[in-house]
């Protein structure tokens, strides 16, 4: 019953973290090993089915001009508890950009040293793509009104005036 109600609860998780598009990862201080969720693997574009960690390091999806970054995040986290939150680019490996917001934080044991790293990757491409189009369409709209030779006037329901060109 018990170990029932466990793969239930793993189940359960790792549904909310496919919905949600966030996985998690851990790195060990001492060993360096990397342990992550299917979701981890997903957002790499991996089955994570067939997902051998062994040969496979997260880095190596990390877009080249992200790398360093990433890297001094990790070591600044391993060696002085330095949490972090940062964008990076993931390149899959049938060569599809994804943006993923990284957050860690460092583990500690009972003696207060680090143990470990733990964090999240949150796909935030989707975001991402609706940000850049919403740029492309606030400059088109930009240019419009800063050169037509019309007066234009915004206002909110109250009246007041939100714009003049």
């Amino acid at each position: 019953m018990r170990v029932r109600r466990l793969k239930e609860r793993q189940h359960l998780v790792e549904l909310a973290e496919e919905m949600a598009g966030v996985g998690y990862w851990r790195i060990d201080a001492a060993t360096r090993e990397h342990t992550w969720s299917p979701q981890i693997a997903r957002i790499y574009g991996l089955d994570p089915d067939r997902l051998d960690e062994e040969q496979i390091h997260p880095g190596q999806f990390y877009h080249p001009d992200d790398r360093a970054t990433a890297q001094a995040k990790i070591d600044a986290a391993l060696s002085e508890g330095a949490p972090f939150s940062y964008e990076l680019r993931v390149v899959r490996p049938d060569g599809e950009l994804r943006y993923v917001m990284a957050k860690g934080a460092a583990e500690r044991g009972a003696d207060g040293h680090i143990i470990a790293i733990f964090g999240t990757f949150m796909d935030v491409t989707e975001a991402k793509r609706a940000e850049e189009v919403l740029r492309a369409s606030e400059a088109r709209y930009r240019v419009f009104a800063d050169n037509s030779t019309d007066m234009i006037m915004m206002s909110g329901l109250d009246r007041r005036l939100t714009y003049i060109s």
